[in-house]
């Protein structure tokens, strides 16, 4: 689209004034012309400065943009949307119409229907949150480590929101959800989509939805839940950051790379919880998280369990 090859140039030199002159060379367009699509940018939500011989200066903008991100991590495909029901129902429908060989990430300012594991709704309002999910196709000889792809895609996402969240104490409960003063203020959901033929895994989709600045919550929800911040934050950069994060930790994920941070980030070790189970709820208090990503927890008979598939609904914190 023209208006991206402008943003792309822009994105280019950003803070960085370029003259009207320059822009008309480098589009072989009109000074006028170049006038009209930087209205278009600035009508977009981009916030694009003018000064009198100086010419323009990109400053950023206060909406999603999809040339914003792609342009700062190539090698996924970047679509973003203003409303869906779901990103992962979306990346689901485009694995189900095409092959994919290539890994893709959808956005979305606003969800309808986003939902996170067992299928509970998660709140995505417009606006405030960040809900992403990051497809990418697997190697016919892999097998999947779902406890180490989202041990792994946690810390990678806890590592990405601390470059614009320096001073927060990110937590991780396990297995997926981030925490900051004992509040949610995110989660991850890993699925995968058989290929049926071959009967095994062919393309992971992995959710990520963040509250970082949401104000208010439905009185419905089930657990203390929290915004991360109430300034605003450029949500196209944090975008960035998770996806260059996770692209970069999943190549050696199996590895578990990532185990000893994941532990250092848990807010369950050491801690008594409820854990929910296929079979009945467990109640004991965490030894450790185990290498393959299994809670490892002692049981008030001195039984230790490794479990694998479940999820903590309760944390006693002051003990």
């Amino acid at each position: 689209m023209p208006n991206n090859e402008l943003l792309n140039i822009f994105l280019s030199h950003q803070n960085k004034w370029i003259s009207g002159n320059s822009l008309a060379e480098k589009l072989s367009i009109s000074r006028t012309m170049v006038w009209k699509r930087i209205n278009a940018l600035k009508e977009a939500g981009h916030q694009i400065e003018r000064k009198h011989n100086r010419g323009y200066r990109y400053i950023g903008t206060t909406k999603l943009s999809a040339a914003a991100i792609q342009h700062q991590c190539a090698p996924v495909q970047v679509m973003v949307f203003e409303q869906i029901d779901s990103t992962n129902k979306y990346a689901k429908e485009i694995i189900n119409r095409h092959q994919i060989s290539e890994p893709f990430a959808i956005i979305a300012n606003h969800q309808t229907d986003g939902y996170g594991r067992r299928g509970r709704s998660f709140y995505s309002p417009a606006d405030s949150g960040l809900y992403l999910t990051i497809a990418v196709p697997v190697n016919h000889d892999s097998t999947i480590n779902p406890g180490l792809l989202t041990t792994t895609t946690a810390v990678a996402v806890v590592k990405a929101l601390k470059k614009s969240y320096p001073t927060v104490a990110f937590q991780l409960k396990w297995i997926n959800d981030i925490w900051v003063d004992n509040q949610k203020v995110g989660g991850i959901m890993t699925e995968s989509i058989m290929d049926v033929e071959l009967m095994q895994p062919s393309v992971i989709i992995v959710g990520i939805g963040i509250n970082l600045t949401t104000s208010h919550f439905p009185v419905n929800i089930d657990q203390p839940v929290a915004a991360i911040s109430t300034n605003p934050i450029d949500r196209n950069q944090i975008a960035v950051d998770i996806i260059n994060q996770f692209m970069a930790s999943y190549p050696k994920y199996q590895t578990g790379f990532e185990m000893d941070n994941y532990r250092k980030l848990s807010v369950v070790i050491g801690k008594q919880v409820t854990v929910s189970t296929r079979t009945n709820p467990l109640i004991g208090t965490v030894e450790n998280i185990a290498d393959n990503g299994a809670l490892v927890l002692r049981t008030a008979d001195g039984t230790i369990h490794h479990v694998m598939t479940g999820e903590v609904t309760k944390v006693r914190i002051n003990q």
